[in-house]
């Protein structure tokens, strides 16, 4: 698993270098980590440290506001930005 993770962090480095490279003087500030794969123990943690960048994950339902009926697992809350994200597609 460190070895995917590696070269996925090696192919983040590469893109964040490359939108560097196209002027503007843009900056990344910071690594969003969304959907169930954000929820990976430790993910930020290792991007953060092999990227230079603060990472964190991204909590729709508290970013949003949202009210939900019953508690919801850590996986169950980063997986509920694909959910929205899909239902907006329908929505436009």
């Amino acid at each position: 698993m460190l070895r995917v993770l590696g070269e996925l962090a090696d192919e983040l480095r590469r893109s964040i270098d490359f939108y560097h490279n196209q002027g503007e003087n843009m900056e990344v500030a910071q690594l969003l980590l969304a959907g169930p794969g954000g929820a990976i123990g430790q993910l930020d943690e290792f991007f953060s440290q092999r990227l230079s960048l603060p990472a964190s994950q991204v909590d729709p339902v508290s970013a949003l506001s949202l009210e939900v009926g019953q508690e919801l697992t850590t996986l169950q809350r980063v997986g509920l930005g694909v959910v929205l994200g899909l239902g907006l597609r329908e929505a436009w």
